[in-house]
């Protein structure tokens, strides 16, 4: 097993690589290398401690768009919080029920702030009077700070992140993963035991970052890998499944996920 290295560690390596993600929205295309995104992780890591957060506080984030979303995650992970994906609304038709159920989940798991769409930010602060540890609910415009390197990073045995489960059948419980266990994860996913990623590699992906596959699989794949990943958007697949076949061709990947029903969907559509 290669050594193990926490999401900070595996950024820093990356950064070095030249390669980066390019995020596909709307049929625009934008590259940001490994290097561009751990300079703003840098600056949100900063600004997140300059709001009087601490070590092992719990950060939920509600952001949509994968750019926005990652260097969040990552900026979180280097300033020692522990950061938790919660999904943003698809519709803005019941946002009342929306509200209603990400709240419960904030006060459950004692998240002491949440970074959100500027467009969620108002609603986000109407639930702090039902959850007594939200402390801070920021939009994640407010985040982008200078770049300074934070004194201490984490350890491989402090929490990387919370994800939550569905909630399909019950309410959503979150499950807190060390960097230690997603190191493991990653390693699983691109070691000899798995797809033994090499330099020839590249991946394309439309998975939510909020769930496990998209997260871990598709996004902190390549990132360990420093490899390059391409990140569609889930709408973008639903509303035409073949633009996920398009791009497999068009970057010419080798590795993309997805569960059975998106096989199905592009089978049918």
């Amino acid at each position: 097993m290669r050594r193990l290295r926490t999401i900070p560690e595996a950024l820093d390596d990356a950064a070095r690589s030249g390669q980066g993600y390019t995020f596909v929205v709307n049929g625009v295309e934008t590259t940001r290398t490994y290097a561009d995104l751990q300079q703003r992780a840098f600056g949100v890591a900063r600004a997140l401690r300059d709001q009087g957060l601490r070590r092992g506080d719990l950060v939920a984030l509600v952001i949509a768009d994968a750019e926005s979303f990652l260097t969040a995650l990552f900026g979180a992970s280097m300033a020692g919080l522990i950061p938790a994906s919660l999904y943003p609304p698809t519709t803005i038709g019941d946002l009342s029920r929306y509200f209603g159920l990400t709240t419960a989940i904030l006060r459950a798991s004692g998240a002491r702030a949440v970074v959100a769409t500027a467009t969620l930010v108002a609603g986000f602060e109407n639930a702090r009077s039902t959850c007594p540890d939200l402390a801070l609910v920021l939009g994640r415009d407010a985040l982008d700070g200078p770049p300074v390197e934070p004194d201490t990073l984490p350890t491989l045995d402090d929490f990387a992140f919370v994800q939550f489960t569905s909630g399909s059948t019950s309410a959503p419980k979150g499950v807190a993963l060390s960097h230690r266990n997603v190191a493991a994860n990653v390693e699983a996913i691109n070691g000899p035991a798995g797809l033994e990623t090499t330099s020839a590699d590249s991946a394309v992906s439309w998975l939510p970052l909020y769930h496990d596959m998209g997260l871990v699989g598709m996004a902190l794949g390549p990132l360990f890998a420093a490899r390059p990943g391409i990140l569609l958007t889930p709408q973008a697949f639903v509303k035409r499944p073949a633009e996920w076949l398009k791009a497999i061709s068009r970057y010419k990947a080798t590795v993309s996920f997805a569960p059975n029903f998106a096989y199905d969907l592009a089978v049918r559509r």
